[in-house]
């Protein structure tokens, strides 16, 4: 139960990353794909740092939902894609930081 809590939340915040980035964000500087990385990669930065969530939901969610997610509704494919997977990159640069603050501080 668990881990199905866990995989909600990695995927609600990935999911409101990738919106805050496409829809909030001036698309001068990185367009509108690089803020939805950015946005939701701060997410997933965080919550690997403090061990919230991991990152395997959300590459799940890239690879297998992004066709549902297509089909369901067009404009809500660039910030499902690019936030699971900004989340999910910076999720696991988040949890290689925690981890090695715990080995340095030993």
């Amino acid at each position: 139960m668990e881990a199905l809590v866990r995989y909600i939340i990695a995927t609600t915040l990935a999911f409101v990353g990738g919106v805050v980035g496409y829809w909030l964000l001036p698309t001068e500087p990185f367009g509108v794909i690089g803020n939805a990385l950015f946005v939701s990669g701060l997410f997933g930065f965080i919550a690997g740092l403090t061990r919230i969530t991991g990152f395997l939901g959300n590459v799940l969610n890239f690879f297998l939902l992004t066709p549902v997610v297509y089909f369901v509704d067009g404009w809500a494919v660039a910030a499902w894609a690019y936030g699971n997977l900004g989340y999910a990159v910076f999720n696991v640069v988040g949890q290689i930081a925690f981890n090695s603050a715990q080995v340095t501080r030993l």
